[in-house]
């Protein structure tokens, strides 16, 4: 009989138990928003970046930019363009076409955000500014 009734207890904490969640509240899948326009790229155009990141805390995404030679940043919760962050870098090494783009000559070419300071690291390849 005690066997039957721990086995019993048992299974009703299992059955209790089945329906607790992991409480991680709900979230929208990804999928498409928009179309967020950066400035100098257009239709047809061949857009070159590297890599991109993303900054929670400040709700932006940060992207590299060979096109316009700079560092776009997107503001999340308005899906809008903030502004391009300029520095010296060296663009499509191919020209403006950006066709054929070389990693080893192009920038700006890497991305590191630094969590709880205004900085970013951002590798600039054959750059005048940065660079021989």
């Amino acid at each position: 009989m005690i066997g039957y009734l721990a086995l019993g207890l048992a299974f009703l904490a299992s059955v209790i138990l089945s329906g607790c969640g992991g409480g991680g509240g709900f979230e929208l899948p990804a999928g498409f928003v928009k179309v967020i326009p950066v400035p100098g790229v257009t239709t047809g155009t061949n857009f070159s970046f590297d890599i991109s990141a993303v900054d929670g805390a400040k709700g932006r995404m940060y992207f590299t930019d060979r096109n316009n030679k700079s560092v776009d940043v997107i503001d999340i919760p308005t899906n809008t363009f903030l502004k391009q962050i300029t520095g010296g870098f060296a663009g499509c090494n191919t020209g403006p076409t950006c066709v054929g783009a070389n990693n080893d000559k192009s920038g700006p070419d890497g991305l590191n955000l630094i969590t709880g300071t205004t900085l970013s690291y951002v590798g600039a390849i054959q750059c005048s500014q940065f660079g021989p």
